[in-house]
């Protein structure tokens, strides 16, 4: 008997053994998806022309779930009480730096993320923070001790989250464009903590560019999200893209790309995925306001 024959086997034993309620309605696209779950190892040499018969009695017998997003909270935050005078990439940079986190996750993930408040509110990407326990230190700041970050909300949809620091406390944070998003060309700057090698990172790192393709939900190709022709790497996802224009954040960084021309939008190096500022306020509750 193959090695996946002996799975297949095992696996029809567990199958069996499950309650599962009948119907009967379930897509030919369904049938296709739950069929690859409960028979991943299918080729041409070890498969029948068939599903396993206990396979076929699964997928008919399977309800598939409703999956839904959590109710979005509703979290108040402070517009910063003092900002960067200049908005010049040196300008920003020299300001913002000591608010970006360096987010260590539970699996050995690494990211990046933006003070938004006085009171320990960061803001990141959903990915980063997929495993507990999450750490959390800002190496620019000049205080090199890390804290422990609690989940707020996680909007997996869009790949954006928030975490709460218990015990963290500063007079300068970012402040975020919730009622408007990008437009094209605008220049922007990211600032993160790329991947270097061997092991480290470069904190705080910065580079500068411009919005390739603001954000159109419209779009049938499923780039919805905001593209910016702009240098990031490996770590500085949940970065902030800060406009130059305003100083304020216009995008959480999802996403590295490699170069590339569309028909609406092109890129000189690797470009950066980022979720939409004027959005958050609906994806993770974010209000300014007392």
């Amino acid at each position: 008997m193959k090695v996946t024959d002996r799975v297949y086997e095992k696996v029809g034993q567990v199958i069996g053994g499950l309650r599962l309620e009948m119907r009967a309605d379930l897509s030919e696209g369904e049938r296709r998806i739950v069929s690859a779950a409960l028979y991943p190892f299918a080729d041409t040499v070890s498969r029948k022309s068939t599903d396993a018969a206990w396979a076929n009695d699964a997928i008919q017998r399977l309800i598939l779930p409703t999956i839904q997003d959590r109710a979005v909270p509703a979290i108040r935050i402070s517009p910063p009480q003092v900002r960067a005078r200049e908005t010049t990439p040196e300008g920003l940079a020299s300001f913002y730096t000591q608010a970006v986190a360096l987010i260590s996750g539970g699996d050995g993930a690494i990211g990046s993320g933006a003070l938004i408040s006085s009171d320990g509110l960061i803001l990141t990407a959903a990915h980063v923070v997929r495993a507990e326990p999450i750490q959390v230190s800002f190496p620019r700041s000049g205080n090199a001790r890390k804290y422990v970050a609690k989940l707020v909300f996680v909007h997996d949809t869009h790949d954006v989250a928030l975490l709460r620091l218990a015990d963290y406390r500063s007079d300068r944070w970012f402040e975020v464009a919730l009622s408007e998003n990008a437009t094209a060309g605008e220049p922007v700057i990211a600032i993160g903590n790329p991947s270097i090698g061997g092991g480290r990172t470069a904190p705080g790192a910065i580079s500068s560019g411009i919005v390739a393709k603001p954000y159109d939900p419209s779009r049938s190709d499923g780039l919805i999200d905001l593209v910016a022709d702009i240098a990031v790497a490996s770590g500085s996802s949940g970065g902030p893209l800060v406009s130059r224009r305003s100083g304020k954040i216009v995008g959480v960084v999802t996403a590295v790309v490699s170069p590339s021309v569309s028909t609406d939008f092109a890129t000189s190096g690797f470009w950066a995925v980022a979720a939409p500022s004027g959005e958050l306020g609906k994806w993770l509750g974010l209000t300014y306001g007392p």
